[in-house]
């Protein structure tokens, strides 16, 4: 990897030839997807008898053989002893990527001592965040697929494979690491070009292909006094801003007993378009929301905000989807596949590198308390700088993030947009930094009060405004 980012040479690789290499491992990797989905709906849906799964127990008697047979696999007995799992039992294996267990192993090792029926024995199928990504893989893949068809671009439909449902993962880990930016070469020559200034362009890439340029919706993202932005527009554009708030019931002692209490608990999450939605945002809001209907209209106007429009968007999307699992389900991969690596964080400490031989560093007068860490998983609005027409800083909006507000602060040391984005030319072309552009603020506000009195049924009421909020990437 680390070779890859050092050679950065994106006029060799911005070429159809290297389109057409890179669209054949997308289709691989959609065909890989596909086909885990295909065994997930077949053996853990269609019994379940819903769409999507939580929590579900099924009776052993219902499974197909084949998950029968998965999680027994591994199941050891002992004279005496409780029955346990050997180590890399592939019950454990088909846990941790596909959300299936026994119940209570030892139910059905007591019945089967006593020559008992365990077709009632209890099996739990839970969702897990390996399946998720596979999805978001596959929708994603298929979008650029499409893409690529629209504009003749040859490449012939993917079939899902039939395998083991073992080597499908297998195989998948691998395939999708092959599409990220540091390793696929035409990955990492669009990537650089999410946003980039004409200027800065042209001494990075030189002469580029149009048509190309076009084909990707590489396009005209904003123009203000002394600069010009050009870009994808649906990859890290806009950034929306949701209060979430929910209450804490823990336990404490007084001399007259044991008495609940109960807290309020307030987190100002930042979802960027494009970028996989924090883990922590939906576990609050399925902690927050009892109503069902008000869940799934939040989680709607979420995967609204995360429409693809550009093929150049998506291979970025594509990209972030790859680094942003494989960051979350770090424990499960370094568990099952001894050379797993952390590839956002790999790649960002050879860019740092890079930057470092540039002499290149944050500018001073961005504080670290206005730059957003998209590698954390509780991804929390701080600031955002909103400019004029003219590119003109004219106020911070500012997080008070324990009362889940938002409020203006002083006037901005910026002044210009346009001395952002010049000074983040370097660290935005490999992705170390990054802008959004555009603000939304949800719930309903007063010039003194922007995000406050925020309430899940005001998901509607919003504001949008002109302001640059300031992404980063971390290597630790």
């Amino acid at each position: 990897m680390s070779k890859r980012v050092q050679e950065f040479s994106p006029t060799e690789k911005l070429t159809v030839d290297e389109f057409k290499k890179y669209l054949q491992i997308v289709r691989e990797l959609n065909a890989i997807a596909s086909g885990i989905e295909e065994w997930h709906s077949r053996n853990v849906l269609s019994v379940v008898g819903m769409p999507r799964v939580e929590e579900a127990r099924v009776q052993y008697g219902k499974l197909s053989e084949e998950v029968k047979k998965i999680v027994v696999s591994g199941l050891r007995v002992e004279q005496y002893k409780q029955p346990y799992y050997v180590d890399n039992a592939y019950a454990m294996f088909a846990k941790d990527f596909l959300g299936i267990q026994l119940e209570n192993p030892v139910a059905l090792t007591e019945k089967l001592s006593f020559g008992e029926d365990v077709s009632d024995v209890g099996v739990m199928f839970r969702r897990v965040e390996f399946l998720e990504f596979v999805s978001k893989v596959r929708e994603v893949t298929s979008f650029i697929l499409k893409k690529a068809r629209e504009l003749g671009v040859g490449v012939e439909l993917p079939k899902p494979v039939e395998k083991p449902v073992h080597e499908l993962i297998e195989e998948f880990v691998q395939k999708a690491y092959e599409v990220t930016v540091g390793v696929n070469e035409f990955a990492t020559a669009v990537w650089g070009l999410r946003k980039i200034m004409p200027s800065y362009m042209k001494k990075v890439y030189g002469d580029t292909p149009q048509q190309l340029l076009t084909s990707l919706g590489f396009d005209k993202l904003l123009e203000v006094k002394h600069a010009k932005l050009w870009g994808f527009e649906d990859y890290a554009t806009r950034l929306a801003v949701y209060c979430m708030s929910y209450d804490i019931v823990s336990n404490i002692y007084t001399l007259y007993g044991l008495y609940p209490r109960v807290s309020a608990v307030y987190a100002t999450y930042a979802i960027v378009n494009n970028i996989p939605t924090p883990s922590r945002f939906i576990d609050s809001l399925y902690r927050g929301v009892s109503d069902d209907t008000k869940r799934q209209r939040i989680l709607k106007e979420v995967e609204q905000w995360h429409s693809l429009t550009t093929l150049g968007g998506a291979i970025c999307s594509l990209n972030q989807v790859v680094w942003s699992y494989n960051r979350k389900l770090s424990d499960v991969l370094n568990k099952w596949f001894s050379e797993y690596v952390d590839l956002e964080r790999e790649y960002v400490r050879e860019a740092l590198k890079k930057l470092g031989e540039l002499r290149w560093t944050t500018p001073q007068y961005l504080h670290y308390s206005q730059i957003h860490d998209i590698t954390s998983d509780y991804f929390e609005f701080r600031a955002g700088f909103v400019y004029d027409e003219s590119g003109v800083v004219e106020h911070v909006i500012l997080s008070e993030g324990a009362a889940c507000t938002c409020r203006y602060g002083k006037q901005s040391e910026i002044g210009l947009i346009a001395r952002v984005l010049y000074d983040l030319a370097p660290a935005m072309l490999l992705g170390v930094s990054d802008v959004t552009l555009r603000l939304r603020l949800y719930g309903a506000r007063s010039r003194d009060d922007l995000c406050g009195n925020v309430s899940y049924s005001d998901v509607s009421k919003y504001e949008d405004v002109n302001a640059i909020v300031v992404l980063s990437r971390r290597a630790w």
